[in-house]
């Protein structure tokens, strides 16, 4: 069953982050109108084109979430396959997997989560990146760690710029 929701999360990758929130959120019973508001606040969803409805069907039907009646009210919760997959897909994990899969990068991929921790432009990022010797050789754009940071959620693009997030804060401190 785990596999099925790691296959739903590698294979939506616009939506890998989303995904793993609704997991969190759902570890406690929600009402499916308390799951949309929350699902519609996330960052992510502000470029969606798939609805929280669509997101929750997809992670019902490969088992990470599933109907309950609580105190004859239907609610969505979190399956103990989907507490597993939260687990192995952490932002904080991911992040800390990253930057020991490339040490060579560590040191860049923390300049710029401590840069970001104001909202900044891939302009802005350049600009800080401009000149590192460690980029040279082989020769390495800022995208790359703009795109790796993003993949694993330790930054997310708000209001056309780009911020650490909280869980990747909380890897720096």
């Amino acid at each position: 069953m785990e596999k099925k929701i790691l296959d739903l999360i590698s294979s939506e990758r616009r939506y890998r982050l989303v995904l793993y929130k609704i997991l969190k959120f759902c570890e406690t019973p929600r009402l499916a109108s308390e799951v949309e508001g929350e699902v519609l606040s996330f960052p992510e969803m502000k470029t969606a084109i798939h609805s929280p409805n669509i997101l929750l069907g997809w992670l019902e039907e490969a088992g990470g979430i599933e109907r309950v009646v609580i105190e004859e009210k239907e609610r969505w919760q979190t399956t103990d396959a989907g507490r597993k997959v939260a687990e192995t897909e952490a932002p904080e994990k991911k992040l800390l997997e990253l930057i020991a899969k490339e040490p060579a990068y560590s040191e860049v991929y923390t300049q710029v989560l401590k840069f970001c921790q104001t909202p900044r432009t891939r302009a802005e990022i350049e600009g800080l990146l401009e000149g590192n010797p460690v980029m040279e050789e082989p020769k390495v754009y800022p995208t790359f760690f703009i795109q790796g940071l993003e993949e694993v959620g330790g930054l997310e693009w708000v209001d056309k710029k780009w911020r650490t997030t909280e869980p990747a804060k909380g890897v720096l401190e």
